[in-house]
């Protein structure tokens, strides 16, 4: 037992040690591959070729329409089927 008094000396502080960064659930890093270099340097690059285009060649002139003969007059004299909620009322607000 220390005299009382005495000094002693404290015991150092441990500073709780992180867990490793890879464990066993942790799988290793893919190896990189290397992006192989371009075939041509920018410098290098040619200049794009214009290539002419010929004109089309004309459309050949097509057959005309033919007229369209006037059908069969409309019969008007039974009034068309309409549903009962096609007829619109305006109703007027005074």
């Amino acid at each position: 037992m220390p005299e009382s008094g005495a000094a002693h000396e404290s015991a150092p502080v441990q500073e709780p040690v992180p867990p490793p960064l890879r464990g066993p659930l942790h799988e290793p890093a893919p190896v990189h591959v290397p992006v192989p270099p371009p075939l041509f340097a920018p410098e290098q690059e040619l200049a794009p070729v214009h290539v002419p285009v010929p004109d089309p060649e004309p459309c050949p002139e097509h057959d005309p329409a033919p007229v369209h003969e006037p059908g069969p007059a409309p019969d008007t004299s039974a009034p068309k089927h309409t549903h009962p909620n096609s007829t619109r009322v305006n109703i007027v607000l005074l």
